[in-house]
């Protein structure tokens, strides 16, 4: 699970987490901690043994954090009241960034998917507030707010496959991208689900067929949704947990982004009862 390291009588460990397409490396927990990621997030903690040489932060898409103090000189990139600090470190590549949390897993979560947002946008890719299921070996983003349902249409609907019902990952599928389909996307698992999760954590992905707009209702339908619509559900749907004031740059390449993941796939709403199973009685010809 972690490779050991000793400061003064404290025991030190780094973890490997492997979401989406990327893998963290998170230096500077305790025992503890790292037995508490162990537990939450399960498979996406990378087992590494002492014969696996090829895990090294000059590989392509590893990514480092040092959960340390920071030093006074960097830049404070996020910061949430007294338990997530967020500083980048000195650039070039591997880039390094030095996180400063209270210990709890909330704040490993947050530093993680803060960091987690802006990789995956320098890449063409989001982290959504949504449900993911996968269906005939195609993928269901089901964004939404809270409440809006999409955890009970990830837990009932009867998916061959579940993602997350939570937060999804979303990122450019070049291998699959044709010159009629040149951006399409693929969906991400993440060990990031709501409170009471039944369904195992899984490190899967599948290719994004249909964004799915929930709405409650007494039995199961799918009407046509306006791509603007859609743009719409999925732009607040982004986890951007900081904005620098000011400074809209960023905004507005998650749109492009967001525009992007819209333009070649299906959109509905969804209508869907409290139970289930219910999704092999959708007509997606409607």
């Amino acid at each position: 699970m972690a490779d050991s390291i000793t400061s003064g009588e404290i025991a030190l460990v780094t973890v490997h987490v492997q979401l989406g397409e990327f893998l963290f490396q998170l230096a500077g927990l305790s025992v503890a901690q790292a037995h508490l990621l162990r537990e939450a997030w399960g498979p996406f903690i990378l087992p590494i043994t002492e014969e696996d040489s090829s895990f090294t932060l000059e590989s392509a898409g590893r990514l480092q954090f040092h959960l340390d103090s920071p030093p006074d000189s960097a830049p404070v990139l996020f910061s949430r009241g007294t338990d997530v600090l967020i500083t980048s470190g000195c650039g070039g590549p591997p880039h390094v960034w030095h996180c400063w949390v209270d210990g709890s897993l909330g704040s490993l979560e947050a530093s993680l998917q803060v960091v987690l947002q802006w990789v995956l946008q320098a890449h063409g890719g989001l982290l959504v507030h949504a449900s993911a299921g996968v269906w005939q070996d195609q993928g269901w983003l089901i964004p939404g707010p809270s409440g809006a349902g999409k955890t009970t249409a990830a837990r009932e609907g009867g998916f061959d496959l579940v993602l997350s019902d939570e937060m999804v990952v979303i990122l450019p599928d070049l291998l699959s991208s044709t010159s009629l389909n040149p951006s399409s996307f693929r969906l991400h698992s993440t060990p990031f689900w709501s409170e009471g999760r039944r369904l195992p954590l899984v490190v899967q992905s599948a290719p994004l067929k249909f964004i799915m707009l929930p709405f409650k209702a007494a039995s199961p339908k799918v009407l046509p949704l306006s791509k603007a619509v859609a743009i719409s559900a999925l732009m607040g749907a982004i986890t951007l947990y900081e904005e620098e004031r000011g400074n809209t740059s960023r905004r507005h390449e998650l749109f492009d982004i967001t525009c992007a993941v819209c333009e070649w796939v299906s959109c509905f709403e969804l209508h869907f009862p409290r139970s289930g199973p219910w999704i092999d009685q959708l007509n997606l010809d409607e």
